[in-house]
């Protein structure tokens, strides 16, 4: 993890950290992510669990797929498929005989993420452990009906929860390191002598992190 760095459309270390925690607590056996990107979730769970995981996107929106691959080739559980997870995770989960998986959604985003989060329970319900959907803000109005329906959900932007001395000791941990490693705060880039120092000017910004919401099961 110390190697990595936060590259566009990425994930902060902290919620990397609660993921692959929730994931390793509830014993899942595959991983689905939703919303690829440049692949940095992927590596962060690639790294952090040796769970089998496939990570799907259309790269429609940027041009990604080709830096994504190069990047997440070395790790052999992983594999990356490229189309719209509204077909390919039902078509995933009729096709692979697993009953502990862990669902990560970083796309769609806001009421589309909630949306699909509901459509994968209606019919999968027995089978899912985990669901974690990214970008959501504890404050949100989407928070909200995550709230709702799963009152136990774990937000970790939230200020006086459990995780929350985690996610500062995490991140501050990172960002000592990355202050060693690239010096001063850089914009976003795919290339690490241009971005590495992009962690401290986004922890800058939003120093509770871009905000995730964790559902564990069981649902049914």
């Amino acid at each position: 993890m110390t190697d990595s760095w936060l590259t566009p459309r990425g994930i902060f270390f902290s919620e990397g950290f609660a993921l692959s925690s929730a994931i390793k607590e509830l014993g899942a056996d595959f991983i689905i992510e939703s919303g690829t990107a440049y692949g940095g979730s992927a590596e962060m769970l690639a790294i952090l669990c040796d769970t089998p995981m496939i990570t799907i996107d259309t790269h429609a929106e940027y041009d990604s797929e080709e830096y994504t691959r190069n990047r997440l080739s070395k790790y052999e559980h992983v594999k990356m498929l490229n189309g719209d997870s509204w077909n390919l995770i039902p078509m995933i989960l009729n096709k692979i005989k697993k009953n502990k998986i862990a669902i990560f959604i970083d796309g769609p985003k806001g009421g589309d993420a909630y949306k699909m989060m509901r459509e994968i329970l209606k019919n999968y319900s027995d089978r899912i452990v985990l669901i974690a959907v990214h970008d959501v803000k504890c404050d949100s109005k989407v928070a909200s009906l995550y709230r709702k329906d799963f009152p136990d959900a774990l937000f970790t932007d939230e200020q006086d929860n459990y995780f929350s001395p985690w996610r500062e000791q995490i991140d501050q941990h990172m960002l000592k390191i990355n202050k060693e490693k690239y010096g001063g705060a850089t914009a976003s880039s795919l290339d690490k002598d241009w971005g590495g120092g992009y962690l401290q000017k986004q922890y800058k910004e939003t120093p509770l992190g871009f905000g995730m919401v964790l559902i564990e099961g069981p649902f049914v």
